[in-house]
């Protein structure tokens, strides 16, 4: 299997995004070593329960290193040997993606307990048995024709954390415009609907002048809400338009987060105005950013949610020492209630 066709599916299923450029390498030529069909595999067990037991029966974190080492030499490419490194930044992100399978070759020994020489989907703590395997579904993706590989990613793509990556691939396209305008763009076209489908924005404070724009005008008439100077102004406000839910975001580049007394204040003005608030999501460009503002202040109020750009397919909740798991209180307070 050529190392071009590898890399170009790897970075199609945006494994790239994840990886840095030399552990990425490594990506590519581990699976060429789990490619490898004529290399013995380096289990005795495995070359006793199979006459053709090669390399790609599969083989443990070290095998895999060495290997992957062995065929990247013959290209003058020097790869890690460190086989924490090899574990966990090549190929544990492999396995989150799918494209690796884990294994467990079980000892004479251990027979009677297993009642099966192999157990797949399973690993034994710090076993020198466990073992990788490249899954049926990559080694379709990497011999597919181009026509069927788009399709193929499409529907790879819709696995969790496939998915994920891919909004993540998404966010980090967003290049234009000022930083503070850049992530809310980022909120409103990534974060609002991949995560809050079915509410609609309908104030957007991201320009100079008036601080409601045209366009939002007509939505905030239709939804009879009016903002005064007595109120707090997020960046965005979204809304329910069945229910008459409100939810607010607010990019922070240097301040701004919806700590308590913000939330608050929302909350308060909204309840003036008759409308009920769902929520509130404090938007971060990338993870330093988060450290710097969270460290120094640690804000956020509790119940709130925080989205950060660069990693785009999570959204954090805040819980507290008042509500240490806010969903599940949630939900346990809604079935006591109704009894």
């Amino acid at each position: 299997m050529k190392y071009e066709r590898i890399k170009e599916v790897l970075e199609r299923l945006n494994l790239n995004s994840i990886t840095r450029p030399k552990e990425f390498e490594g990506c590519i030529f581990s699976i060429l070593a789990l490619l490898d069909d004529i290399t013995p595999n380096p289990y005795l067990k495995m070359r006793r329960l199979y006459s053709d037991a090669s390399f790609s029966r599969g083989a443990n974190v070290q095998s895999i290193g060495n290997k992957a080492n062995e065929i990247a030499g013959e290209l003058n490419i020097h790869l890690t040997k460190d086989r924490e490194t090899v574990r966990d930044y090549i190929l544990k992100p492999m396995y989150d993606l799918g494209i690796l399978r884990k294994g467990y070759l079980v000892s004479d020994n251990e027979y009677e307990n297993f009642q099966t020489d192999i157990v797949l989907d399973y690993h034994h703590y710090k076993s020198g048995n466990n073992f990788y395997v490249l899954t049926e579904s990559f080694i379709k993706l990497l011999q597919c024709c181009e026509e069927d590989l788009n399709k193929m990613i499409k529907s790879w793509v819709r696995t969790s954390r496939a998915k994920e990556l891919q909004i993540r691939k998404e966010a980090n396209k967003i290049k234009y415009g000022n930083l503070h305008s850049q992530l809310i763009d980022a909120s409103i076209s990534i974060f609002v609907p991949k995560y809050l489908p079915g509410l609609e924005v309908i104030y957007v404070d991201n320009a100079d002048g008036d601080r409601i724009g045209e366009e939002y005008k007509e939505k905030m008439v239709e939804a009879n809400l009016e903002l005064g100077l007595e109120d707090r102004f997020p960046d965005v406000i979204l809304r329910h338009p069945e229910t008459d839910y409100y939810w607010f975001i607010d990019a922070v580049e240097h301040d701004g987060e919806f700590d308590i007394t913000r939330v608050e204040d929302i909350k308060k003005s909204f309840k003036r105005k008759g409308k009920r608030v769902l929520g509130f999501t404090t938007v971060y460009r990338d993870w330093k950013t988060a450290y710097s503002r969270q460290s120094t202040y640690g804000n956020l109020a509790p119940t709130t949610t925080m989205w950060i750009m660069e990693d785009a397919g999570k959204v954090y909740q805040v819980n507290s020492v008042e509500r240490p798991c806010f969903s599940y209180y949630m939900k346990v307070k809604a079935k006591n209630t109704k009894k």
